[in-house]
């Protein structure tokens, strides 16, 4: 079943989360992953490598995602606390010749995924995510 949350973080968080991401890919030598998955592999980099935002990411989906994805399956406890987190990352894609543009048709390896788009939707064309229905 695929449905919105509407708003989980405000235009300034999102860009506070963007520019975090950005400050760490561009401090490190090797900048984005692109060999942690290994049948889908993503240009993404683990949130836990990223110390400025990691705490605040985690804190702000446990409190604002997971009760409401909770409750929406039935799942007890209805405040999201059974819910943790399997793999959390931020990925980059990118129309630039030679950039990853998108994914494959694939199955995430969860029971339930998420995403949070940190641009504005005015920032590019295309993109989205397709989830085929069972």
């Amino acid at each position: 079943e695929v449905y919105t949350l509407e708003k989980v973080w405000s235009v300034e968080e999102c860009t506070r989360v963007l520019l975090a991401v950005k400050e760490e890919v561009n401090g490190r030598a090797t900048g984005w992953t692109t060999d942690r998955h290994a049948a889908y592999a993503t240009t993404d980099l683990p949130c836990k490598e990223i110390p400025a935002v990691d705490a605040w990411v985690r804190k702000s989906v446990q409190e604002r995602v997971f009760p409401k994805m909770a409750s929406r399956h039935g799942w007890p406890p209805e405040d999201g606390s059974s819910l943790f987190f399997r793999d959390l990352f931020f990925v980059q894609y990118s129309a630039a010749p030679g950039a990853q543009n998108g994914l494959a048709l694939h199955r995430d390896g969860s029971i339930i995924s998420f995403n949070i788009l940190l641009n504005a939707a005015t920032d590019f064309e295309g993109g989205g995510t397709f989830v085929e229905a069972d």
